[in-house]
């Protein structure tokens, strides 16, 4: 997500967060700090599921557990009947691709049974930063070929040369 997207979207926080506190800053999760005072962090997301079994859940635990939603039920899947919601399984296992089916408050909700855990991950090595193109700088950079850029542009004229000839 870039500075001035419009995509926002709630997210719960397991602790404190970065810049929450000096302590807990941007800086220790070696993020960016952004102009606003926020943190531009490297992540890293897990995929699990949240439910294994529709024998012991209520239909409140699916409201307070499941968060992402689904356009409805997979195609090919088999309707298990449960307390208060319905569980939408492909195969004979609950997994990340069952979708509960709630009705709430006159509502119908499609639930994926699903958990995205977004970790912070401290992975950069040197804190990113972002440059407007007028004053970009190419710094550090790492070379795509093994071989200094005169030999690269004398072999393509070869290759060239030897075409033109060959009538290639």
């Amino acid at each position: 997500m870039s500075e001035t997207s419009l995509n926002y979207f709630e997210v719960y926080w397991d602790g404190d967060f970065p810049g929450s506190s000096e302590k807990n800053g941007c800086v220790s999760y070696k993020c960016q700090t952004m102009d606003d005072g926020s943190c531009l962090c490297n992540t890293n997301v897990v995929e699990s599921f949240v439910f294994d079994d529709v024998g012991f859940i209520s239909k409140a635990d699916v409201m307070s557990q499941l968060f992402i939603g689904a356009s409805g039920p997979p195609m090919g899947s088999i309707s298990i009947a449960g307390d208060e919601f319905t569980a939408h399984v492909l195969g004979d296992k609950i997994d990340e691709s069952t979708v509960f089916e709630v009705l709430d408050k006159g509502r119908r909700f499609f639930l994926k049974n699903s958990l995205s855990t977004v970790s912070l991950g401290k992975r950069w090595d040197v804190i990113p930063t972002t440059f407007e193109a007028e004053e970009a700088t190419v710094v550090n950079a790492v070379s795509l070929f093994s071989t200094p850029r005169s030999v690269f542009n004398q072999a393509i004229r070869s290759h060239a040369v030897s075409s033109l000839l060959s009538g290639n």
